[in-house]
This record gives structure tokens, sequence and C-alpha cells, in this order.
């Protein structure tokens, strides 16, 4: 006989439980929910069902999943699934059910207790001796229900383990380059946007720094100086003096057969005009150089980046 059976091991089985033997169960479970102190409460939590309601040996009942005493409405949904279809299950007892579960317009239970005292009047027998000889009566289709387990047929090879792990080790692998790939994807954009803006940010400043240096580094216009002023004016009709009028070239035979007299010019009369007391004003110096202006930079007070550049270079 086994020591410890689930209800759900039970229905796997094909055991049919009669109406007393449920009530005995719920009674067993309530006794055993009062008296429970925590321990042998494992998970998954929850209320009392088929699956974590196991029966011991010494006829009691526990609940591994219940780590808190449940409501009454919980252990009647609990018994409502243990007993049998109608008419072998009483209509009293169905009524009991019902109420607690709040299925009839009558009054609730008010507590466990009172849930119990309804239930005893459907008990046959101590219940203890009820839940053992459930089990004796079920031990037998318990063992014919597991399944057997064929001794020559080999179990898993070596190699087919192996194989496994690295088939295994394959789809790991392929997981971490798929991420990867999607890591270096989504950053590639931010670095060519970051590289994007700092090369636009270096050509500026670049291009500010030519365009002061080319402002500064002008070379000034070289103004012309004008001609003097004439000394005088020669005749009233202002024809200049003979001495300063060009003489034509005399031919050959023309000076040959000239007399060796020299010719002199006429006397020359001075005139009446006075010359023009008005002379003309020197010529402007040259405006300032260009660096004497006051630039971006020196509006700025970076007039050492200039000075740095002009070191450079």
């Amino acid at each position: 006989m086994t020591t410890m059976t689930s209800i759900a091991e039970l229905q796997q089985a094909g055991v049919t439980l009669e109406a007393n033997e449920a009530v005995a169960i719920a009674q067993q479970l309530i006794r055993s929910l009062r008296e429970a102190d925590g321990r042998g409460v494992e998970p998954p939590y929850g209320p009392p069902a088929s699956s974590n309601v196991f029966l011991n040996a010494d006829g009691s009942v526990t609940c591994r999943g219940c780590d808190t005493i449940p409501a009454v409405f919980d252990v009647a949904i609990f018994l409502d699934a243990l007993l049998p279809q109608s008419p072998r299950a009483p209509g009293g007892l169905r009524y009991a059910v019902a109420r607690a579960m709040l299925a009839v317009d009558v009054a609730p239970f008010d507590s466990m207790e009172q849930f119990s005292q309804a239930l005893a009047k459907y008990e046959i027998g101590p219940r203890d001796e009820v839940v053992r000889r459930l089990l004796q009566r079920s031990s037998s289709r318990l063992v014919a229900s597991l399944p057997a387990k064929d001794r020559r047929q080999p179990g898993t090879s070596v190699t087919e383990l192996r194989r496994d792990l690295r088939h295994t080790d394959l789809l790991l692998y392929q997981q971490l380059i798929a991420l990867s790939t999607h890591e270096a994807a989504s950053r590639t954009p931010r670095d060519r946007t970051m590289l994007s803006a700092i090369i636009c940010v270096v050509v500026g400043v670049l291009l500010f720094v030519s365009g002061e240096l080319m402002q500064n580094w002008r070379v000034p216009l070289t103004v012309p100086t004008p001609p003097p002023p004439p000394a005088a004016i020669g005749t009233a009709g202002g024809a200049p003096p003979a001495a300063a009028m060009p003489q034509p070239a005399e031919p050959d035979s023309v000076r040959t057969s000239a007399p060796s007299t020299t010719v002199r010019p006429p006397p020359v009369r001075r005139s009446s005009v006075k010359p023009s007391s008005k002379r003309l004003k020197p010529a402007a110096p040259p405006s300032a150089r260009p660096s004497e202006r006051r630039g971006v930079l020196d509006r700025l007070h970076m007039r050492w980046l200039r000075t740095a550049f002009r070191d450079d270079l």
C-alpha cells in the first residue's frame, strides 16, 4: 500500500469515490488546515484541489499548496469535485455544498466549523478509517496504472547526447551572433551622426578662422603720387617757351651748307601773368593697416587664436 497518494492519481487510476468517502476526505482536510503549522507546504500555492491534496497511510489528509486557511467557498468547490454523480450522492449533501458555494438563495455558512457540522450528518464511520480503506481498495489499481518500463530497451546513448549538446551550442552561438549584429546595426547610425556633427563643427571653425586671417592680412592699395606742379607758364597765350620746345632734326645737306653762324633764340619775354598760387596738396598717407582694425576675434577676446595661427604659418 502506498504511503501518500494524491486525489489526481486516484482519478487517473479510475477510482470512483463514494459520498461518505468524499465527506471523510473533506472533514480530514478541514482538520489538517486548522492544525497546520506551515510545514510541508510548497508552491504552487492555491486553494485545495485534486493535484495538491494528498491522502496519507495513517488516514490523514494534507494540502501541500495551502499556505493559508482557505475559505468555506474553496472547500465546498473541492468537495463538489469529489462527489459522485447523482443519485449516488444524497440531496441534502448536494444542497449543503450548493449553500456553501453561494449557488442557492440562502444565507451561506458563517464559518468553517458550521460547514463541518453540516457535513457530519453524512459521515459513515471514523474518518481516518474510511481514508485508509480507500487507499487499500485503490492500491491495486494504482500499481496497474503505473507505466511499465522495458529494461531490454536501451536508453539514450552517449553519441546522441553529444549530438544534442553540439546542436544546443550551435543554436546558442547563432543567437549570440544575431544579438551582436542587431546591436552593431542599431549603434552605427548614432556613430555616423556624431562623426558628421564633429566634422561640421571643425569645418565651421576653420572657415571662421581663415576668413578672419584673410581680412587682417589684406594688402593695402598703393595710392599713386601725383606729378609735381609746373614751375611757371611760358607765355601769355599759354605757349611753352622756345627753349622747352623740341627742335626738329636738320638734314646733313643743310647742315653742311649753312654758314657757321650761331643762331640765337629770340629773347624770352616775361609774361605779366602771375603763376597760380594754388598748389596741389600732397597725397594723403595710406590708410591704416587692416591689422589695426578690430576684427571678430578681437571683439570676442580671442586674439590669442590669431597669434597661434600666425606662429604656425
